[in-house]
């Protein structure tokens, strides 16, 4: 076996298992490359042409059709992480889609084809439905962090600074904790609750920070 293969081989050990990309580093200059390898990787190993007999998900029933899964990663480079440090504050308080107009980033985006029974395909397309739904309240959550931010501010200015009191730093200490306990609930619950929807055995596909976007018959 020659070095390539051998080298080809332990990348593939490390994009279909359940580690993370950085396991890639040695083999790769930079975290750009990593991601464009592992979307060009995913796109051949599981093309539009393939064929497969089984359930992907449950592997107990026939693959009565298959599905296209369509996937995004999306990071950020020296040049955009200056500009989303400076939106960050006005972006939080805002829609969703302001929000990454402020926050700019690049993608990646790939898909792959799977075979699977009709009833974990609906299964699939139940878990996207309340993902939807999930990912607004945690949307809601984030936009409560910022009116709880704001209000924080605005109570130091008017009581904490003129003339400090207790009670005074204890609301302002209380507003600030649960400011940011409404931000990480809706960070993290919207991350945690993409994830859940894609089946376990197509996890490893989804490494960060790919996420499962498009769901479809073929």
């Amino acid at each position: 076996m020659t070095p390539a293969e051998i080298n080809q081989e332990r990348l593939d050990q490390i994009l279909l298992g359940e580690g993370s990309l950085q396991e890639l580093k040695p083999f790769f200059p930079n975290r750009e490359a990593i991601l464009n390898y592992h979307a060009q990787r995913m796109a051949e190993l599981f093309p539009p042409d393939t064929k497969t007999d089984e359930c992907v998900c449950c592997h107990l029933h026939s693959a009565e059709l298959r599905a296209v899964f369509d996937w995004r990663g999306i990071y950020h480079t020296a040049e955009t992480a200056i500009a989303s440090t400076v939106g960050m504050a006005v972006a939080i308080a805002i829609t969703h889609h302001l929000f990454h107009f402020l926050m700019p980033s690049r993608q990646i985006n790939f898909s792959t084809t799977h075979g699977l029974c009709g009833d974990c395909f609906k299964q699939i397309r139940r878990r996207r439905t309340f993902t939807t739904l999930v990912k607004q309240l945690c949307l809601a959550l984030i936009v409560i962090a910022a009116v709880i931010f704001t209000s924080v501010i605005v109570f130091a200015i008017l009581f904490l600074v003129p003339q400090p009191t207790e009670s005074a730093l204890v609301c302002t200490v209380m507003g600030l904790f649960s400011g940011f306990l409404c931000l990480a609930g809706g960070l993290l619950g919207a991350d945690r609750i993409v994830r859940w929807c894609v089946p376990k055995s197509l996890r490893f596909i989804a490494k960060s920070p790919f996420q499962l976007v498009g769901f479809q018959k073929r």
